[in-house]
């Protein structure tokens, strides 16, 4: 029996929106389901390996290198996916008008193999978000120098499952005062630690802390004025009412807790004011910005926030 009903033209910009939505599915709409169904499991296959490949790197040392090779990968997975599509396009041109139909050549089963791919990838992104990586944006500058506000940095979920927390790394965690809000701060002190603020200046077992990224930006008074004065009256209420970034502590960190502070310090809200964070609180270290622009540019000025891509900060290492 001929397994087609009747004759119709390919229209090549169908083929290339479905290869778009699901790669190798506009090769079938064309009639080519072996050809369709091979680039779908090669992209597929070629997805976990990549998946994979990210995950051993997220347990290695953050370099630039590796970073490299995760953007390379990637560059490559888009790069076939779009020969895909324009694959699928050209062969619906090729057509001629008698094509005949395939029993399968139906609309919903279109839709269902569309929404049937779609839910798979969703729960893949889900389980990767939840578990593996997380991207997270900066609207406050309480981390200035070191995250701008309108940053977009990735953190690795999986860090701390087999490190523990240590002096200098930037984290991710649930505020304590109110767990749906993700706070970013440094770690200061490690269970243990004694912490003790002095004229502006944080000790750690009784030695000065010296961390340049602090000098960096306390030597820019009048940027740190003029980012001071954006906050309104009731940072400055906060910090004249309790004092804290000039004396503060000692406090010796409780066992699985950790002390945290801003890199901003002068404006930032962290564990002078609310406590320290307990270890199960750590949802991940922050490890680089994939991405950075002027947020304070409106959206509807496309090309002004556009313009105010910040280029040399994408890929920086966070450390």
């Amino acid at each position: 029996m001929e397994n087609y009903t009747t004759q119709k033209t390919r229209r090549w910009w169908l083929a290339g929106v479905l290869s778009f939505l699901v790669p190798g599915l506009g090769q079938v709409y064309n009639g080519q389901e072996t050809k369709g169904l091979f680039f779908y499991f090669l992209l597929s296959i070629w997805g976990g390996l990549l998946l994979s490949l990210i995950y051993y790197l997220l347990k290695q040392p953050v370099t630039p290198m590796n970073i490299g090779a995760f953007c390379l990968l990637s560059f490559i997975s888009f790069i076939a996916w779009l020969l895909i599509i324009i694959e699928s396009i050209h062969s619906a041109k090729k057509i001629s008008k008698d094509y005949k139909l395939r029993r399968y050549n139906k609309w919903y089963i279109y839709l269902l193999v569309i929404l049937i791919v779609q839910f798979v990838d969703l729960s893949a992104a889900v389980e990767i978000r939840e578990n593996v990586v997380r991207a997270y944006k900066i609207p406050a500058g309480s981390m200035k120098p070191t995250l701008m506000i309108g940053d977009h940095l990735l953190c690795d979920l999986t860090y701390y499952q087999t490190n523990n927390p240590a002096r200098g790394d930037i984290i991710i965690f649930k505020y304590p005062q109110d767990e749906r809000i993700d706070f970013v701060k440094r770690i200061i002190g490690i269970p243990g630690d004694t912490i003790q603020i002095k004229n502006d200046d944080v000790y750690v077992n009784n030695e000065k802390l010296e961390l340049k990224y602090i000098e960096k930006y306390k030597d820019n008074r009048m940027e740190a004025d003029r980012y001071q004065e954006s906050l309104g009256n009731i940072s400055y209420r906060i910090l004249d009412d309790f004092k804290k970034h000039e004396y503060f502590g000692p406090i010796v960190v409780p066992e699985d807790e950790y002390f945290v502070m801003g890199d901003n310090r002068d404006n930032s809200h962290d564990s002078r004011y609310w406590g320290t964070v307990k270890r199960h609180k750590i949802q991940g270290k922050a490890i680089f910005i994939y991405f950075s622009w002027d947020k304070e540019i409106p959206l509807w000025n496309i090309f002004g926030r556009l313009s105010s891509i910040r280029f040399s900060r994408i890929g920086e290492i966070l450390q």
